[in-house]
């Protein structure tokens, strides 16, 4: 059983460091919190911009989550926050 739980502290260690190394890319969201924890008692990361913080604000946003906790949804995800803070259409991305 240790292997397994080795294995799992290195992936869930290497998506909040692809994570911070997303947050840091030019443009929002660009802050990592999370949004509680999962039935491990491990953080449930996000990426947020600082809107999501202020109750009156009125900016639309789109949650993107890595339903199963398996890599390869998680590693979908990163790409596709990572297309959107680099990648996306202008338009796209400041709405």
């Amino acid at each position: 059983m240790l292997p397994v739980l080795i294995a799992s502290a290195v992936v869930a260690a290497s998506f909040a460091a692809d994570l911070q190394e997303i947050a840091k890319l030019p443009g929002e969201p660009s802050i990592v919190s999370a949004a509680g924890i999962n039935a491990k008692d491990e953080p449930i990361l996000t990426l947020e911009n600082d809107a999501a913080f202020d109750p009156q604000s009125s900016k639309r946003r789109v949650v993107i989550y890595a339903v199963g906790g398996n890599d390869h949804n998680a590693a979908a995800v990163l790409q596709l926050v990572r297309w959107m803070k680099s990648a996306a259409p202008a338009r796209l991305r400041s709405e």
